[in-house]
């Protein structure tokens, strides 16, 4: 339904739960005899190779360089299985700090990865991955709102229902700026 609002008729061809690596990967694919425009990849996370360090510069660091290769090499292969510009969501903060406001300074925390791994997501930005910024969205409603821990062990939900039509009107937006449809606006005030 967001995709008609933008003037794009959608047809949604989906990966089956938790096998981003495997279609990414894989021969055989979800995607294989499918002529695709855009690829969304969302991972939480919980879809990482995560391991905190707190204190530890050094390993923290790998983990940030392991974590973003591991996301640059998926999309990397699912761009060039798929000929499809992709759609990369970055990661949206935990809404629970263990060590408070300190959480973000130290490194090796998951606030801090997380945090870093972000920064690097958005280098990564070019003509064919676009980075959708999940993690400002969340932001924007409180990332304790946007959490749902009951849908997160129920099925794997990584945000509140609520907010799917926040999410897909911006991943509408990308869409429709990809294809041409973005709506532009010159004001000038001559005053």
């Amino acid at each position: 339904g967001t995709g008609l609002r933008f003037g794009l008729k959608l047809e949604v061809v989906e990966a089956a739960f938790n096998q981003v690596a495997q279609e990414a990967f894989s021969a055989q694919s979800s995607f294989e005899g499918q002529s695709l425009d855009a690829v969304v990849i969302a991972i939480d996370h919980r879809g990482l190779p995560l391991s905190p360090s707190p204190g530890d510069l050094p390993r923290a660091n790998q983990t940030v360089d392991e974590c973003t290769k591991y996301i640059e090499t998926l999309a990397s292969a699912v761009q060039v299985k798929t000929g499809a510009r992709i759609v990369l969501q970055n990661i949206v903060p935990v809404d629970q700090d263990l060590l408070g406001s300190f959480e973000r300074r130290l490194p090796g925390t998951l606030s801090w990865l997380i945090a870093h791994i972000n920064n690097r997501l958005d280098e990564l930005s070019d003509l064919n991955l676009i980075v959708l910024d999940v993690a400002g969205l969340a932001a924007k409603v409180g990332f304790a709102n946007w959490h749902d821990p009951t849908l997160w062990n129920m099925a794997k939900l990584p945000f509140a229902q609520q907010y799917l039509p926040l999410f897909a009107d911006h991943v509408g937006r990308i869409l429709a700026a990809t294809q041409g449809k973005s709506r532009r606006c010159l004001v000038l005030d001559l005053d």
